[in-house]
């Protein structure tokens, strides 16, 4: 039976994107997307551990089995992302429908019933938390990732839309924190504070999410049929820079959360001040945002790829100075200044890096899946979290740490020390040895969308048919007319 006929839209997918959706896509990052994700990344176990008084062993293990668990759903949002069809577009409609679920399934981590037996609490904890970060976290922050390849093809456009996305991202980690950590004070400093703050966020973060959601434009209009659809994942698999997408996210995530979740260990039992949490957290975060930004401006300039090598040498010199003294405050502010510097410079460009791998997957297999490909940003998430907030306090559990205990022992004081200070330059040394690897610079990506502009693929494409070449072609034509 032939397929029915489609109308291959090419509106703009090359055009230059405004201002006004710049700002959008970053105010949304900014107070909605990243500002719950770093919450929970930087005070759940913290939470769990010292306000609920319960095992950093068993919150390592729920955490553990929420991420091995969660490894799928981000695969079934992008697919699904990639097969949606509605007024709203394709990732613009889950970001709609999901808005209030993440908001409030964030909220619930918070409300650990106090009186309930351990056994019942350890239930509440592991529902609320995989409805939070496997299932609502996931369908919500997967397709406002994939925005970044539908609002625009084009390379820079794309690199800066992530910059202002990674300048939006520690922006949020340094307000949100700063802000529910004074929040819980001013309410009193049990969970009840908590409780009453979460609800804040959960209210605002909506709003902003909403505002945002309607404020931006989907260019890049894919048509998958049916039967096409069944190739979105076997296509993304044959992506080789789609596993690199995914090592790469993977280690800054991990790098990312190993700081995070052991800050507050870190600021409370080595340095005896849990508020220098905030201190060293804004350093970094508001690094990275002015670093991010810095991007926009450096990546019309320099490859993507030797900016982001840059850093990592950069980051790993950041780690040895944080190393070298343990205990100064002011040393420790230096080296998480330089350090995320260093690695402000990936953050700012590790999205485009995904919007190359569409690219680079539609003209490598023949088919575009730009949501499942950007299920590489949720796995790789999913392996830094595992790592960081998952393996890190079992082993804290093992080594004895006790949050009921205002000293901790040798061997918990030695796994504190050792994951805030030694992992990030291990991270970050691996980064730079996988981006040696790394092939899919400024040229060959201009050479990949040169050809598909003009019907080309690879050999070996093994989904191109003839309505394939047709849509990049007229994709092709439609960005020469824009150019004119």
């Amino acid at each position: 039976m032939p397929a029915k006929e489609k109308t291959i839209s090419t509106l703009s997918e090359f055009g230059k994107v405004t201002l006004k959706e710049k700002f959008f896509y970053f105010f949304g990052e900014f107070g909605s997307q990243s500002v719950f994700y770093y919450l929970v990344l930087t005070y759940s176990v913290f939470f769990y551990t010292d306000v609920m008084h319960l095992s950093a062993t068993t919150v390592g293990i729920i955490v553990i089995v929420s991420r091995c668990c969660d490894a799928l759903t981000d695969l079934v949002i992008g697919s699904l992302v990639d097969r949606t069809k509605s007024k709203f577009g394709k990732a613009r409609f889950w970001c709609l429908i999901m808005t209030v679920p993440y908001a409030f399934s964030m909220f619930l981590i918070y409300c650990v019933p106090a009186g309930w037996a351990a056994t019942h609490q350890w239930i509440y904890i592991i529902i609320t938390y995989n409805l939070a970060t496997s299932i609502c976290y996931t369908f919500e922050n997967i397709p406002w990732g994939t925005l970044s390849t539908l609002i625009s093809r084009d390379k820079v456009q794309r690199s800066q839309l992530s910059s202002l996305r990674m300048v939006g991202s520690p922006l949020a980690g340094a307000v949100g924190v700063t802000i529910a950590l004074n929040l819980v004070t001013v309410f009193g400093g049990n969970q009840s504070a908590w409780i009453k703050s979460m609800a804040i966020f959960a209210v605002v973060g909506i709003a902003i999410n909403l505002l945002c959601i309607f404020n931006i434009k989907e260019r890049v209009k894919d048509v998958v049929t049916p039967e096409k659809s069944r190739h979105d994942i076997p296509s993304v698999l044959r992506n080789k820079y789609w596993w690199f997408c995914i090592i790469i996210i993977g280690l800054y995530n991990a790098f990312v959360t190993c700081f995070a979740t052991f800050l507050p260990y870190y600021s409370t039992y080595a340095l005896n001040n849990t508020m220098y949490t905030t201190m060293i957290n804004n350093a970094q975060m508001i690094t990275m945002a002015a670093t991010a930004l810095f991007v926009v401006w450096l990546c019309r300039k320099v490859d993507t790829l030797l900016i982001i090598r840059a850093g990592m040498v950069i980051s790993v010199i950041g780690s040895v100075i944080g190393i070298a003294a343990p205990l100064s405050l002011p040393l420790l502010m230096v080296s998480a200044v330089v350090r995320s510097f260093g690695m402000g410079l990936l953050a700012a460009l590790i999205h485009s890096l995904v919007g190359d791998a569409v690219e680079y997957g539609y003209w490598r297999t023949g088919h575009r899946a730009p949501g499942t490909t950007y299920s590489s940003q949720g796995l790789g998430n999913k392996v830094g979290v595992l790592l960081g907030s998952g393996l890190c306090p079992i082993i804290l559990g093992m080594a004895g740490y006790d949050g009921a205990k205002e000293v901790q022992s040798t061997s918990a004081m030695n796994v504190i020390s050792g994951v805030y200070l030694w992992l990030p330059l291990i991270f970050s040394a691996i980064i730079l040895v996988v981006m040696l690897f790394y092939r899919l610079n400024q040229s060959n990506y201009n050479r990949i969308v040169s050809e598909l502009n003009n019907g080309v693929f690879h050999p070996h494409a093994v989904y191109v048919d003839d309505e394939a070449i047709a849509a990049a072609k007229a994709a092709g034509t439609a960005a020469k007319a824009e150019a004119e």
